[in-house]
């Protein structure tokens, strides 16, 4: 176990917290970086097309999503359940999953890709520049899902330390081939992508090793056995319903940048600055989430209800005391921020006249991940799916579409009412089961 005794407080809550805190913000430093380099060359297409094509791929790499959060929920409740050969037996089958999706992924993206480009934008430079950056990244598909399970059974062993490491060298891997690719060698969006690959692989083998050196390899005897395709469908089960809500989340982002997309270059760009923000502040309490997963998935794989109802408790406490935070300094910092990413001034001015929205976003949002890191822990992947179907489907289209005359600022107010929405019916739903008696026995 990381820790010799178990118990929930403050201290503890931020112990598992800061390291992912620090690793999630290291992630959006990626298009940060590409945002940065990309906004100072001559021409917006470059960052138009990595805006566009990044959004693609993040749409289809992390509808697999559910290999990290299914992985977690499982190995966080075999943890407090006490049953080492399983936690081992977890990884194997959902490195399995991984890499038959990912061979599968790369074998139908020839026509995934144009296809959904194709709705995205019209024939254009940027439309052509974007499918070539994609087609480059999805090259990386086997290793970002492995490293997708990697970080998932660390947290799930309340080891956020490692996780950490990884995507520090993910990161700055990614930052270092951006600057000699892009800046240096001139490979416009094209070297992003490359920069993007290269950082994935070194990663997974960093991370192999890492998990090479933990005794994963080794065989462990005893514990609850379970048939091999027993576990795999097990996997399958949880990981069907955060598929679908992973896929309902993304299609919102994507349908966002779509219509961005269509309303120009300066817009779509100054979207993908501010949602290059957004993305920042959503990995940032995201921390406290990972820590909910770890710590309620544990108490309820020890069927432990004391210490699942501290664990939600603290971790809401300092999730809601960290958007407070983010909004404050981002109001306080105002929209000189937006010089640092690009010096094309016609997307500086559209990207100042939707900043406020970026402050607004930490608060309205803050519930909706806190809660997800909950019923993650908890396993109730089936009600995390539910209500995200009625976030989008119910608040964000209809909004949408009631304000598709305001333009960009439709898009924005639709955006944070569907975040705001999320935490919302997670939350009724949550304190229904509470009132209930629904949330454990013990």
């Amino acid at each position: 176990m990381p820790v010799k005794t178990w118990d929930v407080n403050h201290r503890y809550v931020w112990q598992l917290a800061w390291p992912m805190i620090v690793s999630n913000l290291s992630t959006p430093m990626l298009g940060l970086v590409d945002t940065a380099i990309l906004g100072h060359l001559p021409q917006a297409d470059y960052l138009a097309a990595v805006a566009l094509g990044a959004a693609l791929v993040t749409f289809v790499f992390w509808s697999f999503g559910f290999l990290r959060m299914g992985t977690t929920s499982l190995v966080a409740r075999a943890v407090g359940a006490q049953d080492t050969p399983r936690v081992r037996q977890i990884f194997w089958r959902s490195v399995e999953i991984a890499l038959v999706l990912s061979l599968l992924l790369y074998a139908l993206q020839w026509w995934l890709l144009p296809s959904l480009l194709a709705v995205m934008a019209e024939p254009s430079p940027v439309r052509d520049l974007a499918l070539s950056y994609c087609q480059i990244r999805m090259l990386a598909g086997p290793a970002t899902l492995f490293n997708y399970v990697l970080v998932g059974w660390f947290v799930g062993r309340q080891n956020t330390l490692l996780p950490l490491a990884l995507m520090l060298v993910l990161n700055c891997a990614n930052i270092v081939f951006d600057v000699i690719l892009v800046w240096w060698l001139g490979w416009g969006s094209d070297g992003a992508a490359w920069a993007s690959v290269a950082a994935e692989y070194l990663s997974a083998g960093v991370g192999l090793i890492i998990v090479g050196r933990w005794g994963i390899f080794a065989v462990v005897p005893g514990g609850k056995k379970l048939g091999r395709w027993r576990q795999i469908k097990e996997l399958l089960a949880i990981n069907g319903h955060l598929f679908v809500r992973t896929a309902a989340l993304l299609s919102v982002t994507l349908f966002f940048t779509v219509q961005g997309n269509r309303l120009g270059v300066n817009v779509v760009a100054a979207n993908a600055i501010l949602l290059q923000l957004v993305g920042m502040i959503s990995y940032g309490l995201d921390g406290y989430a990972h820590a909910a997963e770890a710590l309620v998935g544990r108490a309820t794989g020890a069927d432990n209800r004391p210490l699942f109802m501290k664990a939600v408790k603290y971790t809401a406490i300092w999730s809601a005391i960290t958007a407070l935070m983010i909004s404050a300094l981002l109001w306080l910092l105002g929209s000189q921020t937006l010089s640092w990413f690009t010096n094309i001034a016609e997307v500086a001015a559209t990207a100042e006249q939707y900043y406020p929205w970026l402050v607004a976003f930490p608060l309205a949002s803050a519930a909706a991940y806190h809660l997800d890191g909950v019923y993650l822990g908890w396993g109730r992947a089936d009600a995390m799916q539910i209500t995200m179907l009625m976030s989008a489907l119910g608040v964000f289209f209809p909004m949408w579409i009631a304000l598709a005359s305001w333009q960009n600022t439709g898009l924005w107010l639709a955006f944070v009412a569907f975040n705001a929405s999320r935490g919302v019916f997670l939350a009724s739903y949550f304190t229904w089961q509470v009132k209930k008696g629904n949330i454990l026995r013990k």
